[in-house]
């Protein structure tokens, strides 16, 4: 990196010094970096796809071991209805026994029960295994005993994981008994288990090398050359103009570089011209540079040159004061919340600091503004007393023949006392003016109901200064402006 230009005493290579030293930086900082946030994201995305990988694979081999666990309570059930005879109901010790010889055909066969038809409902009349028939039960047992069509669901407790199945008992082709058979998945869950231990450590190896191997990446091609690209513009910032990052790379932070050079060379080479515009006075050519615009849209038929006016807030309610010092060519004009008088603003207190004060220090945030911000001084008050006097919309109130809302909030930091004292001299020299003001308001409006008086104030002010509005076809006037 050449930050220099020729000719000039920075012109010499820098490149060590534009090289960024490596400090250990502070915690919040890390976490606030783009590098720190880059790399977290990478390890998130990737995560989540591992995640939903092994998410979907475990539904899938889940629904495997249902699948299979539904085959056996099928086979199961068959194998008991087939050897079933319609007297067994009325012993329950040879329907134990069989029940008991069902569960030993598989090992995962937890419970089974056999339940009839009762006044109440069914109930159990024979089980073999740790199950009594629960709410479900019965009412699985009662739809089958009902269409003799079986009924499969699945339990899941803190103590249990079961494939269910209720099938029917017939005799002559009606049902005559439910046939209940539990299914323990927790051996399957517990294998489930292992898999997703296993394959999350090795995820988890993978993530870390892909998240690490990226940053790495990502380090020296993008941050590296973006750290490079700070410093050079803190320099612009600190006023050294004549950095340059001169990179050759074709990529897009070249093209990001050759625009900071461009950007940086145009800065040189205005900043003379920036000086001097930062010495003219605010007021100097605003009426001229206004009214170029106006002119213009006067032009292209947008604007009627016989209803011109204008409405301006903070800055803007200060530049419709002077505009209407400065000229007679608009009929109406609403200025809020602006600064009419330069001294007198200079020393104001905010009024919402003004008692904090005395435990924080004075706020100098007037003065400053005043000297080095939107307005613009570039010293105090007693060192250019005629500067400030030059630039104040109330120096200029006797010119002014604009009918003139004015409009502030009481407790606007750009205090209420600048629209009272503009709003004195124009009643004083009995000018056409008008001040209202909203309590409890800040800056700006926030009450529904002030910001709806406050418009309607103002359009009943522009229809009784600027007549009523004259009616016209929108379509016809966008396509035929003018006309």
């Amino acid at each position: 990196m050449e930050p220099g230009v020729k000719g000039s005493p920075a012109a010499a290579d820098t490149r060590s010094e534009m090289s960024p030293v490596w400090k250990r930086p502070a915690l919040p900082t890390v976490i606030r970096s783009l590098r720190f946030q880059v790399s977290i994201a990478l390890l998130v995305a990737a995560a989540l796809c591992a995640y939903a990988a092994g998410k979907f694979s475990g539904q899938e081999l889940a629904g495997s071991y249902r699948d299979g666990a539904d085959r056996v309570l099928v086979g199961a059930s068959r194998s008991f209805a087939g050897g079933f005879n319609p007297s067994d109901l009325g012993s329950r010790s040879r329907l134990t026994t069989r029940l008991a010889d069902l569960r030993r055909l598989d090992p995962n066969l937890d419970g089974a029960i056999v339940l009839r038809a009762g006044a109440r409902g069914p109930r159990a009349i024979a089980r073999a295994g740790p199950q009594t028939p629960s709410p479900a039960d019965v009412d699985a047992a009662r739809r089958v005993l009902a269409t003799g069509a079986p009924v499969r669901g699945e339990q899941r407790s803190d103590e249990s994981h079961l494939a269910v199945r209720t099938e029917a008992l017939v005799q002559e082709g009606k049902p005559v008994a439910a046939l209940w058979l539990g299914y323990d998945l927790r051996p399957s869950d517990a294998a489930i288990g292992r898999r997703d231990r296993r394959i999350f450590g090795v995820l988890l190896g993978l993530l870390l090398g892909f998240t690490g191997f990226t940053s790495w990446v990502l380090g020296r091609g993008i941050f590296r050359p973006l750290d490079r690209l700070r410093l050079a513009t803190r320099r612009i910032a600190e006023g050294r103009l004549e950095t340059r990052l001169r990179w050759e790379r074709r990529d897009e932070l070249g093209a990001l570089a050759h625009d900071f050079d461009a950007m940086a060379g145009e800065l040189e080479e205005s900043h003379g011209r920036l000086e001097a515009l930062a010495q003219r006075d605010p007021l100097t050519g605003l009426a001229e540079e206004v009214f170029a615009a106006v002119d213009a849209a006067i032009a292209k038929g947008y604007v009627d040159p016989d209803r011109l006016a204008v409405q301006g807030q903070s800055y803007g309610g200060y530049a419709t004061g002077a505009l209407i010092g400065l000229t007679d060519r608009f009929k109406s004009a609403v200025a809020q919340a602006g600064i009419y008088d330069l001294i007198s603003d200079y020393g104001q207190f905010d009024i919402r600091q003004r008692l904090a004060h005395e435990q924080t220090g004075l706020d100098l945030n007037s003065a400053s503004s005043m000297e080095t911000g939107q307005h613009g001084m570039g010293s105090p008050p007693w060192e250019d007393p005629q500067r400030y006097l030059r630039n104040s919309p109330l120096l200029h109130v006797k010119n002014v023949k604009t009918p003139v809302m004015l409009i502030s909030g009481d407790l606007d930091y750009v205090s209420t006392t600048q629209s009272e004292e503009m709003f004195t001299a124009l009643t004083r020299l009995n000018k056409d003016a008008i001040f209202i003001r909203y309590y409890g308001e800040d800056h700006v409006l926030h009450s529904p109901a002030n910001i709806r008086d406050m418009w309607k104030r103002i359009f009943d002010w522009y229809e009784q200064t600027l007549g009523p509005p004259t009616k016209v076809d929108p379509d016809n006037e966008c396509r035929n402006p003018g006309k």
